[in-house]
C-alpha cells in the first residue's frame, strides 16, 4: 500500500472516530430532506396561503404524483376518495382491510379508492347505483367526508383499537358550534361535520367569517385538510381555533366567584379584575360579544372580546350572536351598528335550535316577525304574525292567518291547520314541534305535543300527571309523576 493511500485511510479512521456514521447519515438525510422540500416548493404553483402545507403534504406522500398539478381547480369526488384512502394507507395500511361492506359496486366507476371509501362509510353514491366520480364537491360535502374519516373509530371497533392510542376522540359535549355568517345555509346533515372539522382545525372559514357552504372544494384546499387530518391520525395533534372559554376564579375580597375569559392556551384574554365592577356571571362569546352580570350595581352588560363594555345596564336580557335585547331598553339592538332592529324581546328570548343561525324578531311598528342572522342582517322578511325558533332547518310561522312550516330561506315546506279546543293555545314551538297548553285557574296545564306531519307525540290525560318541554335540539323532556325515573327524554327521530 502506497504512502498516500495509507494517509487517506488513516485520515478516514480518525474522522470516523470523531464523527460517527450515524451523524453523517442524519446530516445527509436532513440535507436531502431540505433539498427535496425546496425542489417541491419551487415546483408548486398553488396559492401562497396553501403552499407551506401543500409542500408538507407532498413531502409526506399524501398527494399522488398525478395530482400534483392544477392546484386551484376543483377536486372531483373520485380524486378526494383517492386522497383519503392514500392518507389512511400512509397511516396504517391495515385500516382499509377493516371495511365492513365489501359488496359495493357502481355502474360509473370501479376505482378501488371509491369502493374502499364507500365500504368504510366515508362516502356514498348519488343514487341509481351511480357515484358521479367526476362531479365536484362542495365544502360542506368535504367536511362530511373528513368527519367520517376522522371518526372511523366510533363506528368500527377494529379501527378503534388502533385509533384509541392515537387520537383523542371529541365527545358531543366538547363540540361548541361556531357561528358562521352563512351558517343558515348549512344543511342539517353537515352541521355536526362542520362543527367538528372547525373545532379540530381541519377546516376553517374565510377571513370574513364565511364558510362558503356550497362553494367548490379545490385541490389545494383538499391537500391542506388531508395533511391536517393526517397529523390528527398520526400524531394526535389537535389545532383548536382561538375560541374564548369561560373560566371561573375565586377572589377572597369578593367572598365568592368572579369571572373572566381565557383562550385555548389557558391564557387570560379578559382577566377577572379587568372591570371596574366584579363579574358574577358570564355568558359565552357567540359572535363578537358576550353578556356579563355585574350585579345590582351595574346590571347586565354586553362586552366585546377586548373586555370593553358596548351596551347594557339592565336587569334582564338575552343575546343571539351579535344581537341583544334587554329589559326596559329601546328594543332589540345590533351590537355591531348599535341600530334598533326590533322591539324588546328579552322575555321571549332570541333563540333557535342547536346549530341554527336565525332568530325571529318582531318589528316595533308593523308588529310582524322576520328572521335575522347572528350578525344582525335581515335574512327572511318581516311578514309573519307569529314566528317560532328554527330547529333542524325548519320553523313554524303564521302568515295572513295561516300556519306553515318554512325552511331557512323562507320557502314553504308545507301548510297545515291547528285545531285547538276551547282554552288551548300554542305555548311554544321549535322546528316542526308544537307544545299545546290550556289556560288554568292558577297555572296553565300541559295538553299535548304535536309534530307537523306526524301527529301527537306526547299527551296528558286524566290518568297521568305529565308535563313536558321542548329542548333546543328538538327532543322532548317529559316529567311523569307516576313513574321512576320521573324524567325521560323523548327522541323525536326514533
Amino acid at each position: 500500500m502506497s504512502f498516500r493511500i495509507k494517509n487517506i485511510v488513516l485520515f478516514l479512521c480518525v474522522l470516523l472516530t470523531f464523527y460517527p456514521v450515524s451523524a453523517f447519515s442524519e446530516k445527509n438525510q436532513e440535507k436531502i430532506k431540505e433539498e427535496s422540500l425546496t425542489k417541491i416548493n419551487n415546483n408548486i404553483s398553488c396559492s401562497n396561503w396553501a403552499k407551506p402545507e401543500v409542500t408538507k403534504a407532498i413531502e409526506k406522500g399524501l398527494v399522488p404524483n398525478e395530482m400534483r398539478k392544477d392546484y386551484t381547480n376543483p377536486i372531483t369526488r373520485e380524486e378526494f376518495c383517492i386522497l383519503i384512502i392514500n392518507m389512511l394507507n400512509t397511516v396504517n395500511s391495515d385500516i382499509i382491510e377493516f371495511r365492513e361492506n365489501n359488496n359495493i359496486f357502481y355502474d360509473d366507476t370501479d376505482n378501488d379508492a371509491v369502493v374502499s371509501a364507500s365500504g368504510l362509510g366515508i362516502v356514498s353514491g348519488v343514487g341509481n347505483n351511480k357515484f358521479n366520480p367526476n362531479g365536484n364537491i362542495t365544502r360542506q360535502e368535504a367536511s362530511r367526508m373528513l368527519y367520517m374519516t376522522s371518526t372511523l373509530g366510533k363506528r368500527n371497533l377494529k379501527i378503534n383499537t388502533y385509533l384509541s392510542e392515537k387520537i383523542r376522540e371529541m365527545n358531543n359535549n366538547t363540540i361548541m358550534p361556531h357561528i358562521f355568517r352563512d351558517g343558515y345555509k348549512i344543511q342539517n346533515w353537515a352541521q355536526e361535520s362542520i362543527n367538528y372539522c372547525y373545532m379540530y382545525g381541519i377546516m376553517q372559514g374565510s377571513d370574513n367569517n364565511l364558510f362558503n357552504v356550497d362553494g367548490t372544494y379545490s385541490r389545494e384546499q383538499a391537500y391542506v385538510t388531508i395533511l391536517r387530518l393526517y397529523n390528527l391520525y398520526k400524531n394526535g395533534e389537535i389545532s383548536i381555533p382561538n375560541i374564548n372559554y369561560i373560566y371561573k376564579k375565586k377572589e377572597a375580597k369578593n367572598g365568592g366567584e368572579i369571572w373572566g375569559y381565557i383562550n385555548e392556551k389557558n391564557e387570560w384574554v379578559i382577566a377577572p379584575d379587568s372591570f371596574d365592577y366584579p363579574v358574577y356571571n358570564a355568558g359565552e362569546f357567540e359572535g363578537n360579544y358576550a353578556i356579563v352580570d355585574m350585579g345590582s350595581a351595574c346590571g347586565l352588560k354586553a362586552i366585546n372580546q377586548k373586555g370593553e363594555i358596548v351596551f347594557g345596564g339592565y336587569r334582564h336580557g338575552t343575546k343571539f350572536g351579535d344581537i341583544a335585547s334587554f329589559e326596559n331598553s329601546d328594543g332589540t339592538i345590533n351590537l355591531n351598528t348599535k341600530d334598533i332592529i326590533g322591539e324588546e324581546s328579552w322575555l321571549t328570548g332570541l333563540q333557535s335550535g342547536v346549530g341554527e343561525t336565525l332568530a325571529a324578531i318582531r318589528d316595533r311598528n308593523t308588529k310582524l316577525y322576520g328572521y335575522y342572522d347572528t350578525e344582525g342582517n335581515l335574512i327572511i322578511a318581516k311578514k309573519y304574525e307569529e314566528a317560532y325558533p328554527f330547529c333542524n332547518g325548519k320553523a313554524i310561522v303564521k302568515e295572513k292567518g295561516k300556519y306553515k312550516l318554512i325552511d331557512r330561506f323562507g320557502s314553504t315546506i308545507t301548510d297545515f291547520n291547528i285545531n285547538l279546543n276551547i282554552g288551548e293555545f300554542i305555548s311554544e314551538a321549535i322546528g316542526d314541534i308544537i307544545l299545546i297548553k290550556k289556560k288554568g285557574e292558577y297555572q296553565d296545564e300541559f295538553c299535548y305535543i304535536l309534530r307537523i306531519g306526524k301527529g301527537v307525540l306526547v299527551k296528558n290525560d286524566a290518568k297521568n300527571n305529565i308535563s313536558a318541554e321542548i329542548m333546543t335540539n328538538g327532543n322532548i323532556l317529559i316529567k311523569n309523576e307516576n313513574i321512576t325515573p320521573k324524567y325521560i327524554i323523548y327522541n323525536i327521530d326514533k
